[in-house]
């Protein structure tokens, strides 16, 4: 049985099953063995803007041993599922441009500049066919995995057949690696693509401008602006003059090669705590005692939490618990929880 409704499982139901835990905890009777405070952020989907001030306006109040973090999907089998890290995110939006207005495409066609071609061919020149990222340099600042973490990642039960089946594809985008290996490493992904129109509303075009939706994933050691300037870097190493505002048109006939890149102001570095830590060998012990089921162990959530702001502030490690089915539909349509 399933609830339906935004937000349902991102993040209401983590909010109510804490509550209802609590509850529960009362209602019994039980003695607690250790004091436990409650931090609820209703801004995360808007990058949490108030949150790090809040932090730090009541450090002493909120000082702690261990931070739970509630929030995320379990893993695939269903099992209790802890995760010691979550990625960190920025994005993009590159626009480039060819004539200033619509051209007919048979008598302009071939000879000016199709922004929607010219943009397809920057976003290919950043990967390889195999999935790996092409742009200089973006590797670079990872803080590799642990010999536990890798060990851990190895544990974790295979999905990939099952996902591929269910969500309708033959094959993954990196062939090489697992889905757990590929969301430990940073990534660059297309959100969306806009230039023309298409379907009924086709038009026999040359359009003047190609527009992507960019976000890149981020892992331990990697900075938002540092990360962006890389891709920045690698647009100009394409020929491209790179502006930051509307060009005008003297900029427009200078440059035969122009792309404007809008930068994200919300973006966050990665999070990830030691699984060698007392604190999280105590917490892994205690889920081995759940259900009698073996707990699913994931160094870092393929997903973005502001995790940072609470090691920054408060300096604790933070432990993930699942909480909301894998299949809940988070940010899409038909959100759901299952009761």
């Amino acid at each position: 049985s399933r609830l339906y409704g935004r937000a349902t499982g991102d993040d209401k139901a983590p909010i109510i099953c804490l509550l209802t835990a609590l509850n529960a905890l009362k209602v019994s009777g039980y003695k607690l063995k250790n004091n436990i405070k409650f931090i609820l952020d209703g801004e995360e989907e808007a990058g949490s803007p108030n949150l790090g001030p809040c932090l730090k306006k009541h450090k002493d109040l909120l000082k702690s041993d261990v931070l739970f973090m509630c929030d995320g999907p379990a893993y695939f089998s269903g099992d209790p599922t802890l995760f010691f890290g979550v990625r960190g995110i920025t994005s993009i939006e590159i626009t480039v441009y060819g004539p200033n207005t619509s051209l007919h495409s048979g008598h302009y066609g071939n000879w000016a500049p199709n922004p929607g071609v010219r943009l397809s061919q920057l976003l290919a020149s950043m990967k390889d066919k195999q999935g790996k990222i092409i742009v200089d340099g973006f590797y670079d600042t990872v803080v590799p995995l642990s010999a536990t973490e890798l060990e851990a990642i190895k544990e974790v039960p295979g999905f990939d057949d099952h996902l591929k089946k269910l969500y309708g594809f033959a094959a993954s985008e990196n062939p090489g690696l697992s889905l757990m290996e590929t969301i430990h490493k940073p990534s660059l992904n297309v959100n969306g693509l806009r230039s023309g129109w298409v379907g009924e509303q086709a038009r026999t075009i040359v359009p003047p401008t190609a527009t992507a939706s960019i976000d890149i994933r981020l892992v331990k050691g990697n900075e938002p602006k540092d990360m962006v300037d890389k891709v920045i870097a690698h647009i100009e190493k394409q020929g491209y003059h790179v502006v930051y505002d509307e060009p005008d048109r003297e900029t427009r006939l200078t440059y035969p090669m122009l792309a404007k890149v809008k930068r994200s102001e919300k973006g966050y570095p990665a999070s990830r705590t030691s699984m060698d830590l007392p604190v999280s060998r105590s917490a892994a012990k205690t889920f081995a005692g759940l259900k009698g089921l073996k707990p699913v162990m994931i160094p870092s959530l393929g997903g973005s939490l502001p995790i940072y702001l609470f090691t920054d502030a408060l300096n604790v490690p933070v432990i993930g618990v699942s909480i909301a089915n894998y299949d809940n539909n988070q940010h899409q349509p038909n959100e759901n929880i299952r009761i």
